[in-house]
C-alpha cells in the first residue's frame, strides 16, 4: 500500500476489479499511472511470492535491529563524553 493517499486505490473494490482484469489478461482498469502493473500480475497469480514478502519483512527487521544498536552505541558515547566533561569541570 502506498504511503501517499493519492497513490492508493479508493476502495478494496477498485483493487479487486484490477486484479480480476489482470487475471483475465486485460490491463488494469482502475490503476493509476504510477502503479506498476507487473505487481498486480504477480498478485493475481496463485503463488504471488509470499517468500519475497517474507524476506523483505525479515530484512526490514534486520535493518531496524542495526539502527537500534547504532543508536544505543551513540547514546552510550554521548553519555560517556558528558560524564567526562562533568568530571573535568568539577576538578577545576
Amino acid at each position: 500500500m502506498a504511503k501517499d493517499r493519492e497513490q492508493r486505490y479508493a476502495s478494496a473494490t477498485d483493487l479487486l476489479m484490477d486484479l480480476d482484469a489482470v487475471m483475465a489478461g486485460q490491463p488494469p482498469l482502475q490503476a493509476r499511472k504510477q502503479l506498476r502493473t507487473d505487481l498486480l500480475t504477480r498478485l493475481a497469480e496463485p503463488d504471488h511470492g509470499d517468500e519475497e514478502l517474507e524476506e523483505t519483512v525479515v530484512s526490514q527487521a534486520d535493518n531496524q535491529s542495526v539502527y537500534l544498536i547504532v543508536l544505543i552505541i551513540l547514546a552510550a558515547a554521548l553519555f560517556a563524553s558528558l560524564m567526562f566533561i562533568i568530571v573535568l569541570l568539577l576538578n577545576k
